[in-house]
C-alpha cells in the first residue's frame, strides 16, 4: 500500500516514527532529518511550527527506536537496509581490552 492511498484520517491516528518508516520504505532512499519530517509534517498538514517545536523529539523517536539508523553521512534509512559490518580489528580490541581490564583486577587483589 502506498502512502497516498491511506485515509488521511487514519495518517493523522499514526506516529511520526511509523510515517517516517513509510516515507523511507516508500523513497528507498535515505534522507536527512529535516527532509524526512518536513515530508512527515506535510503529510499531516503541520505547519512550520510543529516542524520547529517537535523536530527534537522526532530525532529522538528515531534513535531510540530500533528501526532506523543514522548514516555516518548524516542521513537517516531503515536498518533493514543495512547489514551490520563487525570487522576482526573491532574484535580484537575488545578482547584486549577484557584482558587489561581482567589482568588489573587480579593485580589488585
Amino acid at each position: 500500500m502506498k502512502i497516498k492511498d491511506i485515509k488521511k484520517e487514519d495518517l493523522e491516528l499514526m506516529s511520526y516514527d511509523d510515517l517516517a518508516y513509510l516515507i523511507l520504505k516508500e523513497a528507498g532512499t535515505k534522507m536527512k532529518i529535516n527532509n524526512l519530517f518536513k515530508e512527515v509534517c506535510d503529510l499531516l498538514s503541520l505547519g512550520d511550527d510543529v516542524f520547529e517545536n517537535k523536530i527534537a523529539d522526532f530525532f529522538e523517536s528515531l534513535t531510540t527506536s530500533k528501526e532506523f539508523i543514522l548514516l555516518e553521512d548524516g542521513t537517516w534509512d531503515l536498518k533493514s537496509n543495512h547489514k551490520v559490518k563487525v570487522s576482526i580489528e573491532d574484535l580484537e580490541d575488545d578482547t584486549a581490552e577484557e584482558t587489561e581490564s581482567n589482568s588489573d583486577d587480579l593485580e589488585a587483589d
